[in-house]
């Protein structure tokens, strides 16, 4: 209580002093704010002080650590709203993925299936294919083969009126 604000604050904010990382900080305010709920005329705040100086003094930190306690108040307020809202976030896409796994599980073996149809349909299409280009290459050789007969007739029946 006897040193300064600056002095307690900077001693407070050693990282060899706490070993947590806080800065000491945290214990600093609640320290304050202890003091500030004593009053500038407690028993415990009138030892060594002038009580004019640091009563005008004490009520300004107490001013001031009660607006960083609020101020902390609805820091902290917003980071458990942010973090509430983060984990909802997190768990609907931990059911998108859990549904899309098991859509996965559930369609990938018919979709294999579909894959092995769909190469045995096309093998089926080009042997059809390769049918209908050989009876169609067979059809012109047949056709040709009955023109050809077809002639050949005509010419044994002109023979055969010749003669006769």
């Amino acid at each position: 209580l006897h040193s300064t604000p600056s002095a307690s604050r900077s001693a407070a904010q050693d990282p060899a002093v706490d070993p947590a990382g806080r800065g000491g900080q945290e214990s600093l305010d609640k320290g304050k704010e202890r003091h500030c709920r004593q009053g500038p005329g407690s028993p415990e705040r009138r030892e060594g002080v002038n009580t004019a100086h640091s009563s005008h003094t004490e009520h300004g930190e107490c001013q001031l650590l009660q607006i960083q306690v609020g101020q902390l108040q609805q820091e902290k307020q917003q980071l458990r709203d942010n973090f509430a809202q983060l984990l909802q976030q997190c768990n609907s896409l931990k059911a998108k993925c859990k549904t899309y796994e098991r859509e996965q599980t559930e369609l990938g073996p018919t979709l294999e299936e579909i894959k092995w149809e769909v190469c045995q349909k096309s093998g089926v299409i080009s042997l059809l294919k390769q049918q209908l280009k050989d009876s169609q290459t067979e059809l012109a050789n047949k056709t040709n083969e009955v023109l050809t007969l077809r002639n050949q007739v005509r010419e044994a029946r002109g023979k055969l009126s010749s003669r006769g």
